[in-house]
């Protein structure tokens, strides 16, 4: 099953038996047996087998062959109720209404289960773990992007071995270098599509958030995270602090959504009651129903004293969430005092890292908090120029705690005074800190600077991203990295500081330029992150590339960039601040604002999507969107539908507003902390409540500006207040909620919102109310504990204090911002015309409600559950991921690439149009194939523009060649020396009369084999002007063998064998081959199917319109000739139910079914001279740009002009300029009436 262009399949980790016999004719679930004799009686052809018995490719062709009169008699399976499979032997399961969907619509369903039932899907899916690399990791096993991710997740650092030849990888002169390393055509850089793993060739990052329920083999499977990041092993990545589940720092909209943080110290989540079961994964109440058979822990009678010492710490940490947990937390206490040692190593191996080992005092104060007493080294690591590790005998006590990511922490080891050093044992390599080595090829020196402990790049120096431990690579202002092929790609500023800014660094809403041009552009102060590049070539990314190109300078250049950019008009008075001024979200401007129908309109005047009226979070800079009567609205917002938010806005005065509302009155008043105030109980002295007309009035009336957090600058300078302190003794310095009393003595003025301290109320959540009272874990949960709701006050109830509407910022153009558009043709001059909408189209879907199993959806991880015959469950994996619940990472190439034929022939106008062109991408190894894809290239659509092709290419794991991979990744000089993994694509010309000729032959060495996911992106270009010297003294030494220049490198050439041979000199005739197993149109090739494939069969590469193991199929989609007036039908090479028409310039539609329509305009020139130009417009609903579909221009204006278009709708708009010449040229709009009227044939 190929579903986005992944191939689904069973992928065992062992040898399996699939059950069937080919001498036997039975069919599973309902399915209808057929011998070939009688189907061959009814008339019965290879193509209705496969339309209409739902049967395999493989029995429709073995018919195939027996009809031709060259196949033996068998049997085939006519499957029912959605069962597939040679014998029908797969069934899918039944959904929602009682039917039984498609494979890929299957797919979709059960991920939405998963998106539905979070706990549920993390008990029961299979955590996937990388097992190709064997190493001590601790408790929790490794995820591919643990390997060569800058930090040391095995003892001695295994995973980080070799890393730095990646790390200083170069690209060639056409070429976009990756912030990892990796390189893909410079054309794919800034072309709205993710190319780099790491998302880096693109302005803004892909929204991984939801890889955990949306399967997707490419942007989610093979996304690899940054150095700042933690993997939550799906293609979600979390900023690594927010792994630690007892700080306080944790944001849950920053988590994991597959709770793979929470692995094995699930106790010591702060926000849900969980408990650790055997195999790591957290028990939660709302999947206990289910856990009759599921729920494991280690047997009471069994434990031993330490064992039965960890099972009180869990169940004191998680409050009793285990099943077992019989003791009150003050009887635990008792327990562990009586009976367990003075210290418990929980968890109890390392988890953070290997090494790292967390401990408890079995004496401490355990409501306090859950974060461990103190932290022991233990074990091994690789660092500068030795193996750091510790006396067997002893653990090293580690000091400072303050910081656990992974850099820190691998520092404080190999830093530590303690510790034990081996020079000759497993160090990072001293190539890595001296720039005296060549990258691979010996292309290039080392682009080196040794800045930190970290072996990172001179690329990373000033890159806008902290990569050593305390940001050193980001302080280097007089170091100029910004050299060789890179420099074209990284925005330099150009007043300084020196910098070589990624594209992601630009509009992030930090400034690193000294006048915020990585912020706003230069000359205009438009804001860029306005800027959004959606797709190639369009007017946004081409911009972006120029104004990178032409920054590090301030010369007239930039100047002439910064005039293709205008703020969009619809960009004022949203109250997001697009200009670096401000001046677009000014009260004067905003007060006589008209905002669209289908907007809010503040009492300030600006204009905000009804979706977020009432949603707890200030949008109008007055608050007028939360601080409301929705029976008393003004003119405009009673025409707003917010209906739906009724009965959120109802409640709002008194559920959004609780701290000391009672002593306000909440109709007119808002309740705050004046700024005068000095301490809480001033409230008792001055009223704490200000007029609702002051907030957004640009004047500090609450303590820390919380009055005023949508006018003031954030400290940054660049993003709104938020919920973040300003202080008023200081207003430069802002300190986040979370971190305010931290930082009294930098700002007094935060000793009102922390109160005195008292030791029975210690716990970082819990409240000392203005009454003295504890509100035991009272602090922002929700609820009012103390009498005047103090412990709410300064709450930020949508957890985003670091991104304070960052989202809604990033998705204010999502909504169309236009009144009603008068559309044309209308009603009354459309005859026999069905119009459709120009708004995007919304295709509804059932969700699934009830599943005969909630359970089964899960287990297969990113696969597809399937019911099996024998009533089992079995797994349909993805090419990322093998075993019997898709629970392994598989080691992979992905490959992207489009074919670049403008020097070649296959450019020219005379070119057939029918012209195809087989490519296939193989995997090899030391000249022995290991995996294949095929893709087509057809000259009527794919050869003038960039179409990309992409596919997974899998590494076998054969037992010699899985431990010879093994082996050479610990062997540096292999790998820099010698290079047997290499990725070859062949291009097959495929003409009508059924001939196949081999027209291009690319051949690119895999140097980092060693990682578990590589990306191989390449533009394919072919030369017409090739030399053929090389070829022409017969250098392959066989008859059998032919010569093929490299079009990548025409310096070498290759030897490959003619059809049917194999083997060293192309001197084995194979038996299949011989025997016409492959169609005699087609070529047989041995060895091309790759050992991937599992079997000794040869590879029939099919000529045009025919298609099967052994070519024996034909596309014959075309049969009937689906295509209207004349139209050319093709029959798609990846889907069986599909073809493609290429219609006669009079019509369109996918089956050129429709006639283009006529329309005229009548115009009154009103005795005007000039130019005349005419243009048909469309409008872009997502960016409110013009599109151009039409132009024409005349010396003199026609009373009529008549236009032909494609579609149900007229252009949107159509405009008629004059262009009159004087000492300089200028641009008239014509103003006159232009009335429209529908003609048809």
């Amino acid at each position: 099953m190929i579903v986005d262009d992944a191939p689904y399949c069973r992928r065992s980790d062992s040898p399996i038996s699939l059950r069937r016999n080919n001498n036997e004719s039975s069919c599973q679930f309902g399915g209808k047996s057929w011998s070939f004799a009688e189907l061959h009686r009814h008339n019965r052809t290879p193509s209705q087998i496969i339309h209409n018995f739902r049967s395999s490719i493989e029995k429709a062709e073995e018919y195939s062959f027996y009809v031709s009169g060259h196949g033996n008699s068998s049997f085939l399976c006519e499957c029912k109720s959605r069962s597939f499979g040679k014998n029908c032997e797969y069934q899918l399961y039944i959904m929602p209404g009682g039917t039984r969907p498609i494979f890929s619509e299957a797919r979709r369903m059960q991920n939405v289960l998963k998106r539905d039932s979070r706990f549920r899907m993390h008990v029961y899916q299979k955590n996937p773990c990388y097992t190709t690399l064997i190493c001590d990791h601790g408790l929790l096993c490794l995820d591919w992007r643990d390997i060569c991710d800058g930090r040391q997740q095995c003892m001695n650092g295994l995973d980080e071995e070799t890393c730095d030849l990646l790390e200083f990888n170069e690209c060639d002169k056409d070429e976009y270098r990756c912030s990892n390393g990796m390189c893909i055509p410079d054309s794919y850089f800034l072309d709205g599509e993710y190319d780099c793993m790491d998302d880096s060739d693109e302005q803004r990052p892909f929204n991984h958030s939801g890889c955990a329920y949306q399967p997707d083999p490419f942007n989610c499977d093979d996304h690899a995270c940054s150095v700042s990041e933690w993997s939550c092993g799906d293609g979600q990545c979390i900023k690594e602090r927010n792994r630690y589940e007892w700080q306080e720092l944790t944001i849950p909209s920053s988590q994991c959504y597959s709770m793979r943080e929470y692995m094995f110290m699930c106790e010591l989540s702060e926000q849900y009651k969980l408990w650790t079961m055997v195999n790591g994964t957290c028990y939660h109440s709302s999947v206990a129903p289910l856990m009759n058979l599921s729920y494991k822990q280690e047997s009471m009678a069994d434990q031993t004293t330490h064992e039965y010492c960890l099972f009180l710490v869990k169940c004191v940490l998680s409050d009793n969430a285990g099943k077992d947990c019989r003791c009150k937390n003050q009887d635990c206490r008792q327990y562990l005092n009586g009976s367990c040692s003075s210290t418990i190593q929980y968890p109890s191996k390392g988890l953070l890292t290997p090494y790292l080992i967390a401990h408890y005092n079995i004496t401490r104060d355990w409501a306090v908090k859950k974060r461990p007493d103190y932290y022991t080294l233990s074990g091994s690591i690789r660092c500068r120029g030795y193996e750091a590790y510790s006396d067997v005998h002893r653990s090293i006590w580690l000091e400072n705690t303050n910081d656990l990511r992974h850099i820190a922490l691998d520092r404080a080891f190999c830093g530590h005074k303690s510790i034990s050093k081996n020079t000759t044992g497993p160090h990072f390599h001293s190539l890595c800190y001296a720039n005296v080595s060549k990258t691979l090829e010996n292309k290039l020196s080392y682009a080196f600077f040794d800045v930190c402990e970290q072996c990172i790049s001179q690329y990373r120096i000033n890159d806008g991203f902290k990569d050593c431990v305390s940001g050193e690579d980001e302080l280097r202002e007089q170091i100029d990295t910004c050299t060789g092929y890179v420099r074209d790609y990284r925005y330099r500023c150009p007043f300084g500081p020196t910098t070589c800014l990624t594209v992601q660094a630009l509009g992030d809403s930090i400034t690193s330029c000294n006048q915020d041009e990585d912020e706003f552009i230069l000359g205009s102060g438009q804001s860029l992150s306005l800027i959004k590049c959606l797709e190639f070539e369009d007017e946004d990314c081409l911009f972006l590339r120029e104004y990178i190109s032409n920054s590090g300078n301030s010369s007239g250049e930039n100047n002439q960039i910064s005039e293709k950019a205008k703020l969009p008009f619809r960009s004022y008075c949203n109250t997001f601040w697009d200009l670096q001024d401000r001046t677009d979200e000014s009260l004067e401007l905003c007060q006589s604002w008209r905002c669209p129908q289908n907007e809010f309109q503040c009492r300030s005047g600006h204009c905000i999507s009804q979706e977020y009226v009432c949603d707890g979070e200030w949008d109008c800079f007055d608050a007028s969107d939360e601080l409301f009567d929705i029976d008393h609205l003004s003119i405009h917002n009673q025409k707003v539908n917010l209906i739906k938010k009724r009965t959120t806005c109802a409640t709002n005065t008194s559920n959004k507003i609780k701290s000391f509302s009672a002593l306000c009155n909440i109709s007119t008043e808002y309740p705050c902390l004046l700024i005068n105030f000095t301490k809480q109980s001033d409230i008792f002295v001055t009223r704490p409540c200000i007029n609702i007309n002051q907030i957004g009035d640009n004047t500090i009336d609450c303590l820390g500006g919380f009055d005023e957090r949508n006018t003031l600058k954030h400290c940054n300078g660049l993003k709104q207040l938020g919920h973040s302190f300003q202080c008023r003794s200081n207003p430069d310095m802002c300190f986040d909620e979370q971190n305010l009393c931290t930082n009294i003595e930098q700002c007094p003025d935060i000793s009102p919102l922390c109160e005195q301290y008292i030791d029975y109320c210690s716990h970082s959540k819990d409240f000392v109310c203005i009454n003295g009272t504890c509100a035991k874990k009272g602090r922002c949960n929700g609820y009012i504990d103390c009498e005047y709701g103090e412990d709410e006050y300064w709450c930020n109830s949508q957890n985003n204090l670091r991104s304070y509407r960052i989202l809604k910022q990033q998705n204010q153009f999502r909504n169309i911002r236009l009144g009603e558009l008068r559309m044309y043709p209308l009603p009354n001059s459309v005859t026999n015309i069905t119009t459709i909408g120009k708004a995007k189209s919304i295709v509804k879907r059932n969700t699934p409600v009830n599943v005969p199993n909630n359970i089964v959806p899960m287990i297969c991880n990113r696969g597809v559950a399937v019911l099996e015959y024998t009533n089992k469950i079995v797994c349909f994996c993805p090419p990322t991921y093998y075993g019997q619940y898709c629970e392994y990472h598989s080691d992979r190439v992905t490959t992207y690439t489009h074919l670049n034929v403008s020097h070649s022939r296959f450019v020219e106008i005379t070119i057939d149009s029918n012209i195809t062109i087989k490519l296939l991408a193989l995997l090899v190894y030391e000249n022995e194939i290991l995996h294949n894809r095929q893709f087509h290239f057809r000259s009527v659509d794919n050869f003038h523009r960039i179409i990309k092709k992409r596919c997974h290419l899998i590494y076998s794991r054969e037992k010699h060649l899985l431990q010879a991979k093994i082996r050479r990744r610990s062997n540096r000089t292999s790998i820099t020396k010698h290079t047997p993994y290499y990725l070859r694509y062949e291009a097959y010309e495929l003409a009508a009369n059924s001939s196949i000729h081999l027209v291009g032959v690319w051949q690119y060495p895999i140097y980092f084999d060693f990682l578990p996911s590589f990306r191989i992106a390449k533009a394919l270009r072919f030369h017409n002007n090739l030399s053929h010297s090389l070829c022409q003294s017969n250098p392959c030494n066989s008859s059998n063998a032919e010569c093929h220049i490299l079009q990548n490198d025409p310096t070498k050439f290759i030897c490959l064998c003619k059809s049917k041979y194999s083997g060293e000199n192309c001197s084995i005739l194979d038996e299949n081959c011989a025997k016409n197993f492959c169609h005699s149109k087609s070529l047989c090739k041995p060895t091309y199917l790759g050992k991937t494939a599992g079997t000794r069969l040869p590879y029939c590469l099919c000529p045009l319109n025919m298609y099967g193991s052994r070519c024996g199929l034909v596309l014959d989609q075309c049969w009937n000739n689906p295509c209207k007036n004349n139209g050319t039908c093709y029959s798609s090479t990846s889907d069986l139910n599909k073809t493609k028409c290429a219609c006669d310039e009079r019509y369109y539609g996918d089956k050129c079914e429709l006639k283009t329509k006529d329309i005229d305009i009548k115009i009154s020139p009103n005795n005007v001279s000039g130019i005349f130009v005419i243009q048909y417009l469309d409008i872009n609903f997502k960016t409110l740009d013009l599109i151009l579909k039409h132009q024409v221009v005349n010396k003199q204006l026609s009373k009529r002009l008549r236009y032909e278009y494609a579609g149900n709708w007229a252009p949107d708009i159509i405009l008629v300029w004059i262009i009159k010449y004087f000492s300089h040229s200028v641009i008239f709009p014509l103003v006159s009436s232009i009335s429209i009227s529908q003609h048809m044939s």
